[in-house]
């Protein structure tokens, strides 16, 4: 997944300034308050990942003397006070390599989990930038008809020119971050699987923020991919709610063809899972499900 996200980098910087080009069309309107929001939100995420990941490791070393006496009474050979589960082919329970394999682990746990939710909320935010463009078109959809036949015509024509580049912005988008998702929601459902047991198990807290951590990241994919097929799907109402009834017999044409273009769906493709929406959230959660029926059994 991340392999894919880096090899994509280029082209995803060129998608990030054709976002930010705003010399066409205008700045969408309340841009700024928008963008503040998802900068909030962007550092509310990584803080939930670095506090997360430093009270996982935390609770592991304090139970650590609890998960040697349970080794010892039960013959067991768990690596205790190390972050994730994990196999040594030697001893690991002695200064300082304990220390260096703690740290590599916990290294390693903060890099997956970032890196996750680093692609997850990238997707989250484009999506919305795509989405603040194309309520910036409805309205310039409802106001295209107000004015004499030159000024309809040249409102329309501008109207059908910025749905084409937001048409050519989403299928870019979607190019870009299909395979990453398709990996990313696969990891996910395994992963979530595996910290379900865990919580069975009995390491309630520490699964417990864990899976909650990769739960809110799925969401967000899922959002980003939701909201933004039905905002496509909001082009084709701003139509009717226009005043394209008074509208020139010779403008009504083109109205007809920019109405044919806005039935064309905008998403996120996830390979063969089918598109970034809530059903496939939900999909995902019975995969997870699954895979937890499949180890405790």
């Amino acid at each position: 997944m991340s392999f894919i996200y880096v090899k994509n980098g280029p082209k995803i910087v060129l998608l990030l300034e054709d976002l930010s080009n705003f010399n066409r069309f205008g700045r969408p309107p309340n841009y700024e308050e928008r963008e503040r929001i998802l900068n909030h939100l962007s550092v509310c995420s990584f803080m939930f990942i670095a506090v997360g990941s430093f009270f996982y490791n935390m609770v592991k070393l304090y139970k650590r003397p609890e998960c040697q006496r349970r080794n010892i009474e039960e013959n067991l050979n768990e690596k205790c006070g190390i972050i994730a589960p994990v196999w040594f082919p030697f001893n690991i329970d002695y200064f300082p390599v304990f220390q260096l394999a703690s740290m590599c682990m916990y290294t390693c746990t903060v890099l997956v989990t970032k890196s996750a939710l680093v692609i997850t909320y990238h997707v989250y935010e484009i999506a919305q930038y795509i989405v603040m463009r194309i309520n910036h078109l409805n309205s310039m959809i409802v106001k295209c008809f107000d004015g004499d036949y030159e000024s309809c015509r040249d409102n329309l024509r501008r109207c059908i020119l910025y749905h084409a580049e937001i048409i050519e912005l989403a299928a870019n988008f979607d190019s870009q971050f299909s395979s990453c998702m398709f990996c990313h929601l696969t990891m996910t459902a395994a992963v979530c699987g595996c910290l379900e047991k865990q919580f069975i198990d009995g390491d309630k807290l520490c699964a417990g923020v864990h899976v909650v951590g990769w739960i809110i990241a799925l969401l967000l994919a899922c959002v980003a991919g939701q909201r933004l097929t039905d905002a496509s799907e909001s082009i084709s109402q701003a139509i009717w709610m226009s005043k394209w009834y008074q509208a020139d017999l010779r403008l009504k044409k083109d109205i007809l063809f920019l109405l044919a273009c806005s039935q064309k769906k905008l998403y996120i493709t996830v390979g063969p899972f089918g598109v970034l929406s809530f059903e496939l959230f939900v999909s995902v959660m019975k995969m997870s499900y699954s895979i937890l029926c499949l180890l405790t059994s």
